[in-house]
């Protein structure tokens, strides 16, 4: 008997099917009344609160959120934007934003830190540069770092 491609793929078909219910079903051995199972070890501990380095990331997180804030603010203000789609998603973009600014910085005040509202120098600095110098300045940068 010789299974033409029609054939092949409705019984394939039919296997993968019966494979993918019995991987889906519950009949797993239970453990007998009383027996224990398995667990796993308990986590080492952790010190209290965060860590000087989750601090400078939330620093950073914050002042990314702030110049995005910034970015957009300014993109609507000089009305850069003139198609109402792309209006629409600059506002929600900047609403994104502005949310997630004050997310990131509830978890610095509740660390005892004081919130960012600016950009600070150093990504001012890395935006600035990326922005004046362009796509060219970036390759020829990694080109000169790969070397």
């Amino acid at each position: 008997m010789t299974l033409d491609r029609r054939q092949f793929l409705h019984g394939s078909g039919a296997a993968l099917f019966a494979l993918a219910l019995a991987a889906c079903t519950k009949d797993k051995p239970k453990a007998a009344p009383g027996a224990t199972t398995t667990t796993l070890p308990a986590p080492p501990p952790t010190a209290p609160g965060p860590t000087s380095s989750d601090l400078t990331l939330l620093r950073t997180a914050a002042s990314l959120e702030a110049l995005a804030v910034s970015v957009y603010q300014r993109a609507a203000a000089a009305n850069l934007v003139k198609d109402p789609a792309a209006l629409d998603a600059t506002t929600l973009f900047l609403s994104h934003h502005t949310a997630h600014l004050q997310a990131v910085n509830a978890l610095l005040e509740g660390s005892g830190q004081t919130a960012v509202t600016i950009v600070v120098p150093p990504v001012r600095a890395v935006h600035s540069s990326s922005v004046t110098n362009g796509i060219t300045g970036w390759s020829s940068r990694s080109s000169r770092s790969s070397r």
